[in-house]
């Protein structure tokens, strides 16, 4: 169980002719137009451990859920393997409102964070808009889009949320830096995807720690209605 909080936690995301140039307070724009989203976040995790008894762990994850950039819910798939070892899939359920985030491990709820919600998926609109904002920023047309590539300077608060939050994983200290942020937008200036990258590095009880994480989030269905009411046995949880 220590390996899927581990994997959670560090997740816990075509077509039209471009005619026009856009700009940065259009965009922003259109960020603010949208009150709801569902989202699929792709996760991809690859470490190599020192110790030959492991040396790799390679992680799969897809997050499906619909948020209005406070509350969430979905569910989340994980597949993992460790060299050496047999491979295992879960799929776990997950709530997130103002008192925090649940998770639903082997039928029990937990709650794996507190109420900051900004370097999360179910939070990825705000999470661009405060990039986009605070940056300087070349819109490129790639493929009928606009692209917009940047770097972020919080890698580990965006993709580490042991550092972020303190919270400590017994036997690993992982880092994260070089983290990359690619905005694609539609012919309108909507955003719809949204690719993290990092670099892990760090240590654990099995070994030093060097690898990569890449975040992919597809946003769709804006604006359309969805359920945001708490799981029934998370509420007898609470």
């Amino acid at each position: 169980m220590r390996w899927a909080i581990f994997l959670v936690l560090l997740t816990i995301t075509f077509s039209g002719c471009l005619n026009k140039e856009i700009s940065k307070e259009e965009i922003i724009k259109k960020i603010d137009e949208i009150n709801t989203f569902s989202y699929n976040a792709k996760v991809f995790i690859n470490l190599s451990v020192s110790n030959p008894a492991i040396n790799k762990v390679n992680m799969k994850m897809d997050i499906d859920g619909y948020s209005d950039g406070k509350l969430s819910k979905g569910i989340i798939h994980v597949y993992y393997t460790v060299r050496y070892f047999n491979g295992r899939n879960e799929t776990i359920p997950f709530y997130v409102n103002e008192e925090g985030t649940f998770i639903k491990l082997e039928g029990k709820w937990q709650k794996i964070t507190n109420n900051d919600l900004s370097n999360h998926t179910w939070n990825i609109l705000a999470y661009i808009k405060d990039l986009i904002e605070k940056n300087d920023i070349k819109i490129e047309e790639e493929n009928n889009h606009y692209i917009i590539r940047l770097k972020d300077e919080n890698a580990e608060k965006q993709l580490n949320p042991f550092f972020y939050r303190g919270i400590k994983i017994p036997g690993i200290n992982l880092k994260i830096s070089e983290e990359e942020v690619v905005i694609i937008l539609d012919k309108y200036g909507t955003p719809i995807k949204v690719i993290k990258k990092g670099k892990l590095y760090g240590t654990s009880s099995k070994g030093n720690l060097d690898g990569v994480i890449v975040i992919e989030t597809e946003i769709k269905d804006i604006n359309k209605d969805f359920d945001f009411s708490i799981p029934e046995d998370l509420s007898i949880y609470n």
